[in-house]
């Protein structure tokens, strides 16, 4: 999947995020995409820790049933750290419902920052 970040305020951001298509098995599997909001807290030159809410719709689908879509929502914490100015590495531990089932995820990526500001100086 893919994610896109927008900072309108040095300590804020909205996002896109987990849009994509992920597998379950032959013939079955779940195409997503949600929105998620982030208060970054105590960032440095290289790391921004932030705080994030997030909500989303994923269209499940199985071999033997029709399709049918299930809403998320969830809220933890997410780590970034700039390597270099442009690319960076994400972690994230979320605590999420897909339609009343609750679970906790971990998770992480690979970016690249597009834009003017962020938090790495390159010192």
């Amino acid at each position: 999947g893919i994610s896109g970040e927008w900072v309108p305020m040095k300590q804020f951001s909205l996002a896109v995020e987990r849009a994509g298509w992920t597998s379950a098995g032959p013939g079955e599997g779940a195409f997503g995409a949600g929105g998620r909001g982030s208060v970054f807290f105590l960032q440095g030159n290289r790391v921004r820790p932030s705080f994030f809410v997030a909500t989303g719709l994923r269209y499940r689908y199985t071999p033997t049933e029709p399709g049918f879509l299930v809403p998320t929502i969830g809220t933890g914490l997410a780590m970034r750290w700039y390597v270099t100015p442009r690319y960076f590495v994400e972690h994230e531990m979320r605590l999420e419902s897909e339609g009343g089932d609750p679970r906790f995820l971990v998770g992480g990526g690979l970016g690249v920052h597009f834009g003017g500001d962020h938090p790495y100086d390159g010192t």
